[in-house]
């Protein structure tokens, strides 16, 4: 059996949208770069200026299909974010997917949790990463395991198994994969 690795931000939480919704006032906020900055600040800063808006986020258009999905095998999100994110995120995954049994690893960089999912698929885990960072220069074993969900900041990135623009297009692969 499959399983799934998943990355949080971008993927099942709009955590970007709703901060700069909640903290600046701007609908529909969806970065070009994977660096960014609004009125001079990055999203570290508007997430600070009130961490519980990470509670409350909204989820993806991506999160039913990865809902439903998981609801029969295993599934371990992996996430790069600051300490001080993770009980808010704890909070906002237990409202979304409390109902699942899954694991959560939290990561200081992004290179962290590739080498992780790396190490899984080394060990034989059958597994799928579905991700929004743009990796790059990565092994083709990991490449074809990799489902990436499609953003403006992404879209230079080449190498990967899967570029998804749409959730139907998401539930087809899974469906394909697992």
């Amino acid at each position: 059996m499959k399983t799934l690795y998943v990355d949080i931000d971008g993927v099942v939480r709009d955590m970007c949208g709703s901060a700069v919704y909640e903290v600046c006032g701007i609908k529909n906020f969806v970065p070009k770069h994977w660096k960014w900055f609004l009125d001079d600040k990055d999203i570290y800063q508007i997430v600070a200026e009130d961490f519980t808006v990470l509670g409350r986020s909204k989820p993806t258009p991506y999160y039913k299909i990865i809902y439903k999905f998981a609801c029969n095998r295993p599934i371990t999100f992996l996430s790069c974010q600051p300490k001080d994110w993770v009980p808010h995120t704890n909070v906002w995954l237990k409202k979304h997917f409390g109902k699942l049994n899954y694991k959560v690893i939290y990561f200081d960089t992004s290179k962290d949790k590739c080498l992780y999912f790396k190490d899984a698929l080394k060990a034989g885990v059958d597994g799928l990463l579905i991700e929004d960072y743009p990796f790059v220069g990565l092994p083709k074993y990991i490449i074809k395991r990799i489902i990436l969900i499609h953003y403006p900041y992404n879209r230079e990135t080449d190498g990967v198994g899967y570029r998804i623009k749409t959730p139907r297009q998401l539930e087809k692969v899974l469906n394909r994969l697992i």
